[in-house]
């Protein structure tokens, strides 16, 4: 349960911030002392985000699959267990779909632009 409910939420953030350094690592001048392979970390972050936004999506849904005959106002943690899963399989595919848009873009669009 908690990982179908936690699991899109920190990949995606983790990607996140994790991306944004190594965007700023590869366009900064030290880039040519450390040989940040931008793609490279990129793509890495994209299907490790995916996988554990998948994984979190599946652990709802077999959470879901479990409870989903209770009584939606049915006393701890049963009736918990069921706000939770429908919390995660709603949260899950929006996040999933922010991951791709994310990690695509930065993959096709390039990074280093002086504004």
């Amino acid at each position: 349960m908690w990982l179908g409910l936690f699991g899109a939420p920190v990949a995606w953030a983790t990607s996140h911030v994790v991306g944004w350094g190594v965007s700023e690592a590869d366009c900064l001048p030290v880039q040519h002392v450390w040989d940040i392979a931008f793609r490279t970390w990129e793509g890495a972050l994209l299907v490790l985000a995916v996988l554990l936004s998948v994984t979190g999506m599946i652990s709802s849904a077999l959470t879901y699959r479990e409870v989903k005959e209770v009584d939606k106002d049915a006393d701890p943690p049963a009736g918990r267990l069921w706000l939770l899963s429908i919390s995660g399989l709603v949260l899950s595919p929006l996040l999933l779909v922010l991951i791709v848009l994310t990690h695509t873009g930065a993959l096709l669009l390039g990074h280093c632009h002086q504004g």
